[in-house]
């Protein structure tokens, strides 16, 4: 453990954050949706514990880590809720009363720019993980308490808006859970080929049997097959790109860049629907929308990036300048 990059994982996230994109675009009896879907998110979560546990962030004074996940994740969330509420005014109503109701649906987490919710999900269930791992030192107290917090949204079924919220963090942090104690099983270990065959062969069948789950509504169909696809489909997409030795720089590209995908492309697919008249696609029509998106976001990145780094958490410090006089 330590603090080295596993460049491994920045593939991942690239790989995992354009599945994000297409299952957006595909409708929902797809295929390829329904197996992405069995995991996408999860895979997030999972990341995170591994991280958690590689970075030895437990260790650092906790105020000091809700600052920096603030900064991170919420202070995103704030500004492309913003941005996606100003590219909505600008289309539909430029209003007082208009930018009222909007800012007050983000602030509820009616998310206007569609994926953001998984913003404050991580930053909840981050915040929440960290503080329950360094006051309880038993690992074993630490797993069972996480069993519970992820089995009641499992158990209990609601349609209530802020119980949904709030169950999608106690998933998160099962997840996170997980990824936290694999993760000597997953950064440490090896698979061989046949093995990877085996998980992706169960990933698509056993996704299939489950059918269209969607995370963000609850909508797991069997809680048992969802958290063994959403396990399953990690494990394999992880171990495939650890068994990847050449660069893939395009995907390194997206995975440090996921927030800003995160946050925009919801706005992008918006406005390319507005156009076709359709919300959702076919295979065909699906992945050349998909193509757009993807090559609409390079610049979106570049500039968000090159001159608003603090719509991402990142601010410029302000360095002393010492005048010398002759």
């Amino acid at each position: 453990m330590g603090n080295k990059r596993m460049e491994y994982l920045d593939y991942v996230k690239g790989f995992g954050i354009l599945l994000v994109v297409l299952g957006h675009v595909y409708a929902g009896n797809n295929y390829i949706k329904i197996w992405l879907y069995s995991f996408h998110m999860p895979l997030f979560f999972i990341i995170s514990g591994i991280l958690i546990k590689h970075t030895n962030v437990k260790d650092r004074d906790i105020k000091n880590i809700i600052a920096s996940k603030f900064k991170s994740l919420i202070i995103p969330y704030i500004c492309f809720e913003l941005l996606a509420i100003f590219v909505w005014m600008i289309q539909n109503e430029f209003t007082l009363s208009a930018l009222k109701w909007n800012i007050t649906d983000s602030m509820l987490m009616y998310c206007k720019a569609g994926a953001t919710w998984f913003l404050p999900c991580l930053f909840i269930t981050e915040v929440i993980y960290l503080i329950m791992i360094k006051n309880i030192k038993n690992d074993k107290i630490n797993v069972f308490v996480s069993l519970i917090i992820f089995l009641i949204p499992l158990i209990l079924k609601t349609n209530n808006h802020y119980l949904i919220v709030i169950f999608r963090c106690f998933i998160a942090y099962g997840f996170v859970t997980f990824g936290y104690y694999a993760y000597d099983l997953i950064i440490n270990k090896e698979i061989t080929f046949k093995y990877l065959i085996i998980l992706f062969i169960l990933n698509i069948v056993l996704s299939q049997s489950n059918g269209y789950v969607d995370l963000w509504g609850l909508t797991l169909n069997n809680p048992i097959l969802y958290t063994i696809n959403s396990i399953i489909g990690t494990l394999f997409i992880i171990y495939t790109f650890k068994k990847i030795k050449t660069n893939l720089n395009v995907l390194k590209y997206f995975g440090v860049n996921t927030i800003i995908i995160m946050g925009t492309q919801q706005v992008i697919l918006d406005n390319i629907s507005i156009h076709t008249g359709e919300q959702h696609y076919n295979y065909i029509i699906g992945t050349l929308v998909f193509i757009v998106t993807v090559l609409i976001e390079i610049p979106i990145i570049e500039i968000i990036n090159r001159y608003m780094p603090f719509m991402i958490g990142k601010f410029k410090k302000i360095e002393k300048v010492q005048v010398m006089s002759d």
